[in-house]
């Protein structure tokens, strides 16, 4: 484990990021299926209608009722065509909150992780871009893993160029942090 260690120059980006540049790359192809999942979820997600706010608050109201002389009737389905609007606008926020909480917040983080780690993979050199992608995307093992030329690398080069792709990924999740911090 010692040997695998980053050693990372004074100027350079930290371990912490290099760490980061690594779990985001190694998390890519199931970042892709988690978003998959979330959006299918997104293409079920139910609204209450009028028609069942109309059929719930209507539930054991079949029985005639006697007309009061206030003015306003006593009907329970009548008052719940009246308060109808009132009602869908409640359940579907009360539904929006769970669906915004359960499903929204997370798709929304999946994707912003894959949007910075394919940023990451378009800012590399041609050749780094080639490689990481059989390594990431394609999850290609390194022993398989070929150059440009279409000849496999060796272990040895698959490594260094593996540990370039993390550099640079680290890099720019480092700055992106700190683009962050200085906006707020």
């Amino acid at each position: 484990m010692g040997e695998d260690r980053l050693k990372l120059e004074p100027g350079m980006i930290s371990e912490e990021a290099y760490e980061a540049a690594k779990e985001l790359a190694e998390s890519y192809s199931f970042l892709l299926k988690d978003r998959d999942y979330y959006k299918g979820k997104l293409k079920t997600y139910p609204h209450y209608t009028l028609d069942d706010v109309y059929y719930l608050m209507s539930q054991g109201t079949h029985e005639q009722t006697e007309r009061v002389q206030t003015g306003s009737t006593s009907d329970p389905v009548s008052k719940a065509v009246l308060n109808a609007e009132k009602m869908l606008h409640h359940l579907n926020a009360e539904m929006d909150a769970e669906f915004q909480k359960e499903v929204l917040e997370p798709y929304r983080k999946i994707c912003g992780r894959i949007e910075m780690f394919e940023l990451c993979l378009r800012s590399l050199s041609r050749e780094l871009y080639h490689i990481a992608v059989q390594l990431y995307v394609e999850n290609i093992p390194k022993c398989k893993v070929k150059g440009l030329d279409g000849c496999e690398l060796s272990r040895r080069r698959c490594d260094r160029a593996e540990k370039q792709i993390l550099t640079r990924i680290a890099d720019i999740l480092e700055r992106n942090q700190a683009f962050r911090e200085k906006e707020e």
